[in-house]
């Protein structure tokens, strides 16, 4: 059902980097307009 349950236990760091990655980037997203409104 899921890809990485496939590939087996190896593709569970790649997908929490990914996991990770992808928070940093919703994080940005977010935090610049509020930074912007402050300011």
């Amino acid at each position: 059902m899921w890809p990485w349950e496939e590939e087996g236990v190896s593709a569970l760091p790649r997908l929490r980097h990914w996991l990770l990655a992808a928070l940093l980037i919703l994080g940005a997203m977010l935090a610049v307009p509020i930074f912007a409104a402050l300011t």
